[in-house]
């Protein structure tokens, strides 16, 4: 399950919290590790188990930038995290929980000859890019980040580990708005 980054001009994003049903069957998908609560995590505060590699070391070079007592020979952008299990928090709030775990089944399972594991993938990729954040947590991260223009990344939690690059896995999206619910939620 992706995190989702978001920078201002190098940002890390999270989602708000979930109402408790939302949560309780995000938390039912099988083999997804979901944060506490699906907040939105400031990013000196992120680690690798809450956002994966890039987002634990983009916290590092802040909190590496916050000790040098705004130096100007080291800053770094602000930023927030959005960790793993927002997506399903999400998916979950917006009733599409059932179909979700399915397709996941489907994926896990189908032969790749045959056509069954390329409709399951394309309906996957149009199901999660129907998916918005809840407008919780879009105020968190205005609250966090304030109205300037964001960098957007996902992060995966396998991605960048020791003996593996995951370069151009996902893509970075700059200029969005933080308060366009549905650019920033694309």
């Amino acid at each position: 399950a992706p995190t989702a980054t978001v920078a201002s001009p190098a940002v890390v994003a999270e989602p708000a919290a979930p109402a408790e049903p939302a949560a309780a069957a995000a938390a039912d998908f099988a083999g997804v590790s979901l944060s506490a609560g699906g907040t939105v995590v400031p990013l000196e505060e992120a680690t690798v188990a809450l956002g994966g590699a890039k987002t634990a070391w983009c916290g590092e070079l802040s909190r590496i930038a916050r000790e040098s007592r705004g130096s100007a020979l080291f800053k770094a952008p602000a930023g927030c995290c959005l960790p793993y299990g927002a997506m399903e928090v999400a998916v979950a709030e917006g009733g599409l929980a059932d179909r979700y775990i399915e397709l996941l089944a489907v994926l896990e399972t189908a032969e790749p000859e045959g056509g069954a594991l390329d409709a399951a993938c394309q309906e996957m990729i149009e199901l999660v890019s129907a998916v918005r954040p809840p407008a919780e947590t879009v105020a968190e991260v205005l609250a966090q980040l304030g109205e300037g223009r964001l960098i957007v990344r996902s992060s995966s939690n396998v991605e960048d580990l020791e003996g593996m690059s995951g370069a151009g896995l996902y893509e970075s999206i700059p200029n969005v708005r933080a308060s366009d619910q549905e650019g920033f939620g694309k």
